[in-house]
């Protein structure tokens, strides 16, 4: 039988965080909306975080419920109205929005214990999981990629978030007008996304040799045309739009450049003006690689032991995020973005002297300020091809453990390739090189998939 008190302190602070925000949504409210003493409540719970992440564990707990419940309909239309359905009878409750409000405020809050966040990310993944199977569920046979797949699951919810979020900052009016109108706007998303599946269809037809549908065009990618950059590629089907490189000084004076652009091949290059890449403040630096000469304006910022970047060459801003390399602390590992901004790790791998294990030291995706410095990973596996194979990886945030991943190894071209796979999905996709100051290590840059965008400002 259901707990009527429980009960009421979730709906009392559901309502107070809808009303007031999460911050003013304090002890005492939650108390005296709820007709309880605080005592009363801490019994129940014991502290005001463990009021919100409830109202938070029974969002997201919804989620992979109402996922199981399955797609049903004979056709693509059917199907893709049962999938909106589904999602919409979760997002468009206002107990959904209360929940992120709880995710992210207790996220950013340094004081929240790490078996709440940890609990946090563990029910984001266990969601994240479900959802996917959804979308599979659109159309059997069709391997939805990722961000065909992301954009179907994020399409429907911030259609609803953000109505959740009009309903409280625009004027009334303009409210209204989206009340009266919600069902149209409704049945135009439900036909972007049709669209969206039966293109993805069309695509899996014509990669397996069959004709498209003759009244739909697949879709293109656009990509970005960057000076002197040679054709763009892909790990998997996630654009990229960036660079890793390791910065090292050379004997006599500059750097020793190696890099790899969007996955391609590793390249080397020198640049003078500058010894050493931990140094600070502004640099005006020479670039020359093979015949080719190129000015580059260096910008390095140290923010405790992550280097933030920027770096003009040619009129092309580039922006980066770097870690001293653990193994060699006078080089700089770095992972340049431009365009999009993609939010990546960076991380280095070493084979141990432990056997069948490789270390991973490494710099989170996107790193927020609780993250910066560096954090630890480890692998265990066959080692004797030296990295390429496949292994069982763990990753430890700030005594939390992720993982197990299913973390792949292998060649491409004269660059390593790198996948992490849960039981039910792919959870990053990255690129890396063997590094050339050390034959037991290679660096790594890496995204989450989808990839998440960074402040351009950062």
């Amino acid at each position: 039988m259901a707990n009527p008190t429980r009960r009421r302190i979730i709906d009392a602070t559901v309502a107070s965080i809808l009303e007031n925000g999460f911050y003013r949504a304090t002890s005492n409210e939650i108390a005296r909306r709820a007709g309880l003493t605080w005592g009363a409540i801490q019994r129940q719970f014991g502290t005001r975080e463990a009021v919100m992440f409830a109202v938070f564990e029974e969002e997201w707990g919804r989620l992979p419920v109402a996922a199981a419940a399955g797609i049903q309909g004979a056709t693509v239309e059917q199907r893709v109205r049962t999938f909106f359905r589904i999602l919409a009878a979760i997002y468009e409750r206002p107990e959904f929005f209360a929940g992120i409000q709880v995710a992210i405020n207790l996220r950013q809050d340094p004081k929240a214990s790490s078996e709440t966040l940890a609990r946090i990310e563990q029910m984001s993944v266990e969601a994240a999981g479900a959802l996917s199977a959804l979308v599979r569920q659109l159309q059997p046979g069709v391997d939805f990629d990722s961000a065909t797949a992301d954009l179907l699951l994020s399409a429907v919810r911030d259609f609803h978030v953000g109505l959740h979020i009009e309903s409280v900052t625009a004027p009334a009016a303009a409210s209204e007008h989206r009340r009266k109108n919600h069902a149209a706007e409704q049945e135009l998303l439900v036909a972007q996304l049709l669209a969206l599946v039966r293109s993805s269809v069309d695509r899996s037809v014509a990669a397996a040799g069959g004709p498209a549908a003759p009244d739909r065009v697949p879709a293109q990618r656009v990509r970005r045309q960057r000076r002197d950059l040679g054709a763009t590629t892909a790990i998997g089907r996630v654009p990229l739009d960036f660079a890793l490189a390791k910065y090292s000084p050379r004997p006599g004076g500059g750097l020793r450049i190696t890099y790899v652009c969007d996955a391609g091949n590793v390249r080397q290059a020198v640049a003078t003006g500058i010894d050493s890449p931990l140094t600070a403040g502004r640099h005006v630096v020479t670039l020359v690689e093979g015949d080719r000469v190129d000015r580059m304006e260096l910008i390095i910022r140290r923010r405790d032991t992550v280097f933030d970047l920027t770096a003009t060459v040619d009129g092309l801003v580039m922006s980066g995020v770097g870690i001293a390399d653990p193994e060699c602390p006078e080089s700089l590992l770095i992972s340049w973005s431009w365009g999009a901004h993609m939010a990546t790790g960076i991380a280095k791998y070493t084979i141990s002297d432990e056997p069948h294990t490789i270390t991973a030291t490494y710099l989170p995706a996107d790193p927020a300020p609780r993250f910066d410095g560096l954090q630890s990973g480890r692998a265990t596996g066959l080692t004797a091809n030296g990295f390429l194979g496949s292994y069982t990886m763990v990753h430890r945030e700030l005594g939390t453990v992720h993982g197990p991943y299913t973390w792949i190894v292998s060649e491409r071209g004269d660059a390593l390739e790198l996948t992490w796979d849960t039981d039910t999905r792919r959870a990053m996709e990255g690129f890396g090189f063997r590094d050339p100051d050390s034959a037991r290590s290679v660096v790594g840059a890496y995204w989450t998939v989808g990839p998440r965008l960074r402040d351009p400002q950062l």
